[in-house]
């Protein structure tokens, strides 16, 4: 945003942004601005503060209690300096409700402000400075359990001798979950977890530029902030089955320079840059990975701790039958024993590069492209795993203690388990990880223009991901191993197309084939041994593709917009 990339989605605020364009950017990016990126770009630019008054405003209403308004207003003060404001709320009811406590799940409930500021002192000096702030006070997505695979996994069967399913750490199932199997009733949800997903975010930004007879330079310096509370609840049902809560904090800093000119008697367009990145980045996350199990199935609790039992309704016969419904409201399961697990993480990410990129006519229709960026980037992490089973969780568990492999070194029930810890001497794991990589990116394309109205052109464009470590380790409590490293992910992209405006430029038609070849590239995969997601270098890709674009002005005022696309994606190996 007005150059500013940002590290975390969630924290991008973009409903704040007066936007005067957006440009989607295909394809890896890195020569021209800011952080390299390894499939394209959305460039969300801002409309400027003006130079006379002016303001605008939308209301929005709609079903359950949508309200929305956003507004901004723009101000000039004197001949230099020009401010705009702006400002947003949000609500949504969510669409679905909670039958044991009565809360609505996937609520909206954004305010937030923006101010921006353009001071232009001297025709070729102009500074603009932004800031923003907005807070999300919603509720997490609304989540059923539409079904129950009660066999055990390959891995646990094999290795553990288990014979029914279990959660990740061999604690078993509850027996009646399929109570709350749902088939006809998708709006209402059982979860167990509460109502809270909150995000605060908010940063500033300074663009200084200066237009210089023989180069322009540009200075952009930003600082974003983010912190998020969200709770998901992965097994759909009253039970603290395998409930999840996830607390982020965030800060990051960049410093871009770029400074581009003309040379060569204006046959060379040529820019060069730097960009420096840092992220600090702390996040704990808690995932209950197993219950005992209600005291007595047909009672609830008052959440409110006075004790107070509520009977349930008599549940309807067999699976997928309507769940029993509590008789008084705001109630809860009476037994939340849990055993969590809980991983503490701190990454600190400073990134390093300069980049160029050089335009040159090499005829009066024939222009080259050349584009090179050289990265070094650096990751530091920091663990802190646990296992928490001060509930007693694992006394349940039918697995003789004998079959895993650290007897002697737990006991049951166990109490503090560490993995990857500070704490934790006697399994010798490291708790920090460093690694620092470097890439150099190019950028190669020629340009041939037919005639005024019609551009053809090729390109070869390389990109580059940094790796890094996986969140969790891969199970050190029952494998002594290490936090499994990634390795850093590349991408190949050739593309051919046309650009032509025809008609008096009322007609416009672009099209471009494509083909993208990734190397080493970084998937999500499902450990069997650990049952926990982790990301891997999985193999190699190609993406395959054409598109076509139309857009036409037949008569004043009217626009006419077409896109079409294709795609042929394969994995050439996965492993």
């Amino acid at each position: 945003v007005d150059g500013v990339y940002l590290g975390r989605v969630q924290g991008s605020s973009i409903d704040l942004v007066d936007i005067e364009r957006i440009e989607v950017l295909r394809g890896p990016q890195g020569t021209l601005f800011g952080r390299n990126t390894i499939g394209g770009a959305v460039n969300i630019t801002s409309r400027p503060p003006g130079d006379s008054f002016g303001a605008q405003g939308r209301l929005t209403i709609g079903s359950r209690e949508r309200r929305e308004a956003q507004a901004s207003v723009n101000v000039p003060v004197g001949d230099t300096l020009a401010v705009t404001a702006s400002g947003l709320r949000k609500q949504q009811d969510g669409w679905g409700r909670n039958a044991l406590t009565g809360e609505t799940f996937g609520d909206v409930d954004i305010t937030g402000g923006r101010v921006a500021l353009r001071w232009t002192p001297t025709p070729v000096f102009t500074a603009s400075i932004a800031g923003d702030y907005a807070e999300n006070r919603g509720s997490p997505s609304h989540t059923v359990l539409t079904g129950i695979d009660r066999a055990p996994s390959p891995a646990a069967a094999a290795t553990l001798r288990v014979t029914h399913k279990t959660s990740p750490f061999l604690v078993p199932m509850p027996a009646d979950m399929e109570r709350y199997i749902q088939t006809a009733d998708s709006r209402t949800n059982f979860l167990s977890i509460p109502a809270i997903y909150n995000t605060d975010a908010g940063g500033v930004s300074a663009t200084l530029e200066w237009q210089g007879d023989a180069a322009t330079v540009k200075a952009i310096s930003a600082w974003r902030t983010l912190e998020q509370v969200n709770w998901s609840d992965f097994d759909g049902s009253p039970y603290a089955f395998y409930d999840s809560s996830n607390d982020l904090e965030q800060d990051q800093f960049s410093q871009e320079l770029q400074v581009n000119g003309r040379g060569f008697g204006d046959r060379l367009d040529w820019l060069v840059g730097g960009y420096f990145f840092k992220e600090d980045m702390r996040n704990t996350v808690t995932v209950c990975l197993g219950t005992t199990g209600p005291v007595a199935t047909s009672t609830l609790q008052n959440p409110d701790g006075s004790g107070r039992l509520y009977n349930l309704t008599p549940p309807g016969p067999g699976p997928g039958r309507p769940p029993p419904e509590p008789v008084a409201p705001a109630a809860q399961i009476l037994d939340p024993r849990c055993m969590d697990s809980s991983s503490t993480i701190d990454l600190d990410v400073e990134s390093l590069a300069a980049f160029t990129h050089n335009t040159f006519d090499l005829t009066d229709r024939l222009e080259a492209v050349v584009g090179l960026r050289y990265t070094v980037e650096t990751k530091n992490q920091r663990f802190n795993t646990f296992l928490d089973n001060r509930d007693g969780v694992l006394a349940f568990t039918p697995v003789p203690i004998a079959v895993l492999p650290f007897p002697g070194r737990l006991t049951v029930p166990a109490r503090i388990v560490p993995q990857l810890s500070p704490a934790n001497t006697a399994l010798r794991i490291p708790t920090t990880y460093e690694e620092t990589w470097t890439d150099l990116s190019t950028r190669f394309g020629l340009n041939y223009r037919v005639s005024d109205d019609i551009l053809v052109y090729a390109s070869y464009a390389e990109g580059f991901k940094s790796g890094g470590f996986n969140g969790r380790g891969d199970n050190a409590v029952l494998s002594n191993s290490n936090v499994q490293p990634f390795d850093p992910e590349h991408v190949t992209t050739y593309e051919a197309g046309a650009k032509t405006e025809l008609l008096d430029r009322r007609l416009r038609l672009n099209g471009a084939v494509f083909l993208s070849r990734y190397d080493d590239i970084q998937l999500l995969a499902l450990n069997p041994q650990t049952a926990l997601f982790e990301t891997r270098n999985a193999g190699e890709a190609e993406i395959l593709g054409a598109e076509a674009e139309v857009l036409a002005a037949p008569v004043d005022g009217v626009i006419l917009n077409l896109g079409i696309g294709w795609l042929d994606a394969e994995y050439k190996t996965l492993r």
